[in-house]
């Protein structure tokens, strides 16, 4: 990509204008090629990809490794030391996901990447970050083909910014450390979900019980499986005042720039609200609807697509409408709803959710099924604490993932500083 110099006369004193924009006046602007050169990974047969290792293995590094950390690595036979990848070499996707950067990997890359191998001495680090923050300009690149794939003629002429390996140093130490903690944020929330997780599975079945509700008369055989004597499988039928469905069809015609909240199955998520994409129903669709207008406490269950997916009706959003939504309205004197939500969301819950989804190329559930659905209840006193000490555990997850959202803007406030020179660290 050749970028020509824009006019200097706005420049601040100590800066320059060059290709790449504005930069203090002791770094350099070249093309990619005058930095780095290309070699291309390995080109291995899917029946030449090992899923163990064994002596002669090497680790294989594909795009999926770079895109999803929970799938499984794959191995293959070693191709010589001198297709090896060390743990700080860069490279980048070529085919596929084009201008996607990598580093922190060790074994040969597949041949949709391409190593950037450093003719003189910087800090890989640095261009790490530097190149992930241009992964927009880079993918342009890729041209629009069917299989965009980066062309080294052109990648090597992209300019990139040089400045003095000190301060090179000193950015991607600054830049490392804020990943470092994000990363410490991310497996904190993890563990911290997995600990949810888990007492929600001992908590919402009775495997484990809370202070003042421990077992009295042992445990019992259910439909829904083993569960303290003291409690019930009980229908949700048998508990609720109310279970009817929002309306099912084309409503688009009757949305307005403001009106009644019209929720819908993407605004739904676990025991909360996502309001991105929030649509508005007239006045007159609302009113002709009356029956899926919502109450505080009611419970919204997804009847399509991510199937059981299931929240409670905060205050704030009483009197909204819904959009194919399964509506429970539960009787307050027995039943606290948040628990029932709690389970209906557990991994217990979900599982015997989809046994009565219907449907082949759209899975569903219907009211008629949802209203035989079996659900084991507590006292709700218990229920009222179990949810108490759920609701914690999610008070917490939130905070963290408040947190986490600071971390990474704050991230993003330096890479725009540190590595455009705006900010100086030496």
């Amino acid at each position: 990509m050749q970028l020509k110099p824009r006019s200097t006369s706005s420049v601040q004193a100590g800066y320059k204008q060059t290709e790449v924009g504005v930069i203090p006046e002791d770094w350099d602007a070249v093309s990619i090629r005058d930095i780095f050169n290309f070699k291309q990974g390995v080109q291995t047969p899917i029946d030449k990809q090992y899923e163990s290792s064994r002596k002669g293995l090497v680790r294989f590094i594909r795009i999926i490794d770079l895109t999803n950390a929970t799938e499984p690595p794959r191995y293959v036979e070693d191709p010589g030391k001198s297709h090896h990848v060390n743990h700080s070499d860069l490279f980048m996707v070529r085919y596929g996901t084009p201008g996607l950067i990598g580093t922190r990997c060790s074994g040969v890359i597949a041949n949709n990447l391409f190593r950037l191998l450093p003719k003189q001495k910087v800090s890989k680090t640095f261009y790490y970050h530097y190149l992930g923050a241009k992964y927009d300009d880079l993918a342009d690149l890729s041209g629009s083909s069917t299989m965009p794939a980066i062309n080294f003629s052109a990648l090597g002429n992209f300019w990139i910014c040089v400045p003095t390996k000190a301060e090179q140093e000193a950015i991607a130490g600054a830049l490392s450390d804020a990943d470092a903690w994000i990363e410490s944020l991310e497996q904190l929330i993890a563990k911290k979900r997995r600990i949810k997780e888990g007492a929600s599975q001992a908590l919402l079945t009775g495997k484990q019980r809370l202070p003042g509700f421990e077992v009295k008369s042992g445990y019992q055989q259910t439909e829904v499986g083993v569960i303290p004597n003291d409690w019930e499988a009980t229908s949700l039928g048998s508990i609720t005042t109310l279970m009817t469905n929002g309306f099912v069809g084309t409503a688009t015609s009757q949305y307005r720039p403001d009106g009644v909240l019209y929720i819908q199955g993407y605004n739904v998520e676990e025991n909360s609200f996502n309001m991105h994409g929030i649509k508005f129903v007239n006045e007159a669709f609302h009113k002709a609807h009356m029956k899926s207008c919502l109450r505080e406490d009611d419970l919204l269950t997804v009847q399509t697509g991510d199937v059981g997916l299931t929240t409670i009706v905060p205050k704030r959003l009483a009197g909204s409408n819904c959009h194919a939504l399964i509506i429970s309205r539960f009787n307050k004197q027995d039943v606290y709803p948040q628990f029932i939500s709690y389970y209906l969301n557990s991994k217990p819950g979900r599982a015997r959710l989809r046994q009565i989804e219907v449907g082949t190329t759209m899975k569903h559930i219907n009211v008629a099924d949802m209203l035989q659905f079996l659900a084991p209840l507590p006292t709700k006193a218990e229920q009222t604490a179990i949810a108490a000490i759920l609701s914690d555990m999610d008070a917490e997850l939130d905070a963290l993932a408040g947190k986490l959202s600071k971390a990474r803007q704050i991230k993003q406030g330096m890479m725009q500083e540190l590595l455009t020179g705006k900010t100086r660290l030496v």
